[in-house]
């Protein structure tokens, strides 16, 4: 079990139903708030632990949809291709970077962002389709390069649910587009995390977002483009070089 620790202090006491409680602890937990309590010297009794509900990981995961086209002396059966016009953002085009495919195959990448909290909650469901060309998602009329189109249930339990009121997100990218990956992560944390967020500390009566126990932890293994995204929507700048990151206050 992964825990989060926070700090008791007299200017904000930690709400009853939120402090540790020793009695119904595994093993762990009570190793993990003697380890916590001893790395940052204060007594055991004031370590209590931020609800599960508020811990989430976020991952990506890229399926490949091909139409083989029919065969001719100039195609094979391979599945992908390079997309060396976007060697600045290849994860972003519409192809996969496999050195070994061949470009005359009909292939279509989609990505799924996925968030799940340690509580078992799924967040709103996050698609991004990559690769539209500018005739399709025009310079002049989306300068970003990103149409994001809400789904009425487009969710998790969308297929057994015919009455769910809940809103999954698809999101259009042009290709070749600089700095679209941190656009659509823009729009991930505006549309899907901070609410689904908000939601949850309401759903706990938590009221005051700034209160150490309703902090909200994430993690995430994504690319700097992802990173400046979710610590803008912090309130905190990402500045990078060839060594390494700074985080600042804007």
């Amino acid at each position: 079990l992964s825990v989060v620790g926070v700090i008791e202090s007299p200017t904000q006491p930690i709400p009853a139903q939120f402090k540790f409680d020793a009695s119904r602890a595994s093993d762990g937990e009570r190793l993990s708030r003697k380890i916590f309590a001893k790395a940052v010297s204060v007594p055991e009794e004031f370590v209590h632990f931020i609800p599960p509900a508020l811990i989430s990981n976020t991952d990506d995961m890229a399926s490949m949809y091909v139409s083989p086209k029919k065969q001719d002396a100039r195609s094979d059966d391979r599945a992908v291709l390079v997309d060396i016009s976007n060697t600045t953002n290849r994860s972003y085009g519409i192809h996969s970077s496999n050195v070994n495919s061949d470009p005359r195959c009909n292939d279509l990448k989609i990505q799924l962002t996925n968030s799940i909290t340690m509580g078992g909650q799924y967040l709103p469901v996050f698609v991004q389709l990559p690769g539209f060309s500018e005739s399709e998602i025009p310079r002049s009329k989306v300068p970003n390069g990103v149409v994001l189109m809400e789904v009425k249930g487009l969710t998790p339990d969308g297929n057994i649910n015919p009455f769910s009121d809940q809103v999954g997100h698809v999101a259009f990218i042009r290709g070749n587009e600089k700095d679209c990956e941190a656009e659509v992560f823009r729009h991930y944390e505006q549309k899907v995390r901070q609410p689904s967020v908000d939601k949850i500390r309401q759903n706990l009566q938590l009221l005051d977002p700034s209160h150490p126990i309703a902090r909200a932890v994430i993690t995430i293994d994504g690319g700097v483009p992802q990173l400046i995204a979710h610590m803008e929507s912090t309130g905190q700048k990402v500045e990078r070089n060839e060594k390494s990151f700074s985080l600042t206050e804007c």
